[in-house]
């Protein structure tokens, strides 16, 4: 990877105010057994094979060091390894222009790839782009049935506000019927769309530093 001496000295400036940073730290020191540089190195072997998290991992490194090209184009290889979190994470830089200019269509097209997977922040990310008519026609029935489907899917301690709540919130301007066939396609999208087992490599550990 470019930039590797400029990348180890902004982590270390970096480590004391940025939580991102922190714990990006202790990872990198953990794979290289108490070695940044050594650290790096491994997860960039790791990257450069393709290993999608390690990609990811790089991506969001570069991002929070001020280089959103570098990172956009880690991001986007993840992705296209099916990482549903770089997805996800591609998405919302597109969306709220983190790099670069705002992309809404570039948005809509990883949060759908990333939906796909199962990712619960994407279907709510989504539900929102149709509420507000982010880049397409508003459609408060097709925001309501992904505000479902994420409320089905999601896992304890998603967040602040429940996928139920958005689709609550939606569900005041939409007719019985709209929200009885919403739940239709809802279900209908679990079944023939959702990509089930899903399973993103972890990063091989320092046992590995000989591969």
């Amino acid at each position: 990877m470019k930039k590797l001496s400029i990348l180890l000295f902004s982590i270390f400036f970096l480590s004391s105010t940025s939580i991102f940073a922190k714990s990006s730290m202790e990872a990198l020191l953990e794979v290289g057994k108490g070695d940044v540089e050594k650290g790096i190195e491994h997860i960039t072997k790791w990257a450069n094979k393709g290993n999608s998290s390690a990609l990811f991992f790089l991506g969001n490194l570069y991002f929070e060091l001020g280089s959103p090209e570098d990172a956009e184009l880690l991001l986007i290889k993840a992705s296209e390894l099916n990482h549903p979190v770089a997805m996800k994470f591609l998405a919302t830089g597109y969306l709220k222009g983190l790099l670069g200019d705002t992309d809404y269509n570039k948005a809509k097209y990883w949060f759908e790839e990333s939906a796909k997977y199962g990712n619960i922040n994407s279907m709510i990310y989504l539900g929102i782009i149709y509420r507000e008519g982010l880049g397409v026609d508003k459609n408060l029935k097709t925001s309501y049935m992904l505000f479902t489907i994420a409320g089905i899917l999601k896992e304890e301690s998603l967040g602040d506000k429940e996928p139920e709540e958005f689709a609550q919130e939606v569900a005041t301007y939409l007719s019985q019927s709209e929200i009885d066939d919403a739940n239709n396609l809802a279900n209908k999208w679990i079944n023939d769309i959702l990509i089930k087992d899903v399973t993103i490599p972890s990063i091989p550990g320092p046992e590995d530093f000989n591969d």
